[in-house]
């Protein structure tokens, strides 16, 4: 296995020259570049501390660039490592740019949906797919992920029905997402009781996503229902 400590001992630890702010942004880039690489290593081997030390002089070092599509890119990578509330002011500094297309800022609010939901905050992020939409109304990840949401908030609530509304009309935006099928069948068997509906959701699931976590789960989903009637 590389130590990867060791490496960046070998390389040289990343640092900022003194007038780094005063570059350009290409040079900028490149330095941030090189720390948020040091920072997936550290975060890889567990140094989470240390990590969100070099996330802070990243996001310091490029505060004030005006383009969006770098603190979009410094956002996705913010997320995707569970730095939800600084992914999401990044997200918020895009926002901001002058250098910005229609299409590009509804994009941006559904990023910053998506943050919100995995925050937990559901009506919040309902919200911020609505701003999406009266930006771009064929926004598919915007149309598809409010479905989802507005069917979670509606599962919390009990209201079943509505939650499978919700789930199909996100099934009919992305028919491979097996997830979905196996949320629905759930909501079929054990919300509603209707078993033969569930065993359909259940095997589009299996054929879906063989071999996956998702396929068992449907699998012993499958197995726990109780004997079908045969239709007359």
């Amino acid at each position: 296995r590389i130590d990867r400590q060791l490496l960046w001992e070998q390389m040289g630890f990343p640092s900022f020259p003194e007038n780094v702010q005063e570059e350009d942004i290409k040079i900028k880039m490149l330095f941030g570049d090189y720390i948020l690489a040091y920072c997936e290593d550290l975060l890889v081997d567990g140094h989470r501390t240390e990590a969100s030390k070099q996330v802070k002089r990243v996001r310091e070092l490029l505060s004030g660039e005006p383009e969006s599509r770098l603190h979009t890119s410094l956002g996705v990578f913010l997320k995707r490592y569970g730095f939800l509330e600084e992914a999401g002011q990044e997200y918020e500094l895009a926002l901001k740019s002058p250098f910005i297309t229609t299409e590009e800022r509804s994009n941006l609010f559904t990023n910053i949906g998506n943050i919100q939901r995995a925050r937990g905050k559901l009506q919040e992020a309902v919200d911020r797919y609505s701003q999406a939409l009266e930006l771009y109304s064929e926004n598919r990840k915007a149309l598809y992920n409010m479905a989802v949401v507005k069917g979670e908030m509606a599962v919390r609530q009990k209201d079943y029905r509505a939650a499978l509304s919700h789930f199909k009309k996100a099934l009919e935006i992305d028919p491979t997402e097996a997830s979905l099928c196996l949320n629905i069948g759930i909501i079929h068997s054990k919300g509603l009781k209707e078993y033969r509906r569930a065993k359909d959701y259940f095997s589009r699931c299996i054929r879906l996503a063989p071999g996956t976590e998702l396929a068992e789960r449907a699998q012993a989903e499958l197995e726990q229902l109780p004997p079908l009637k045969e239709k007359p």
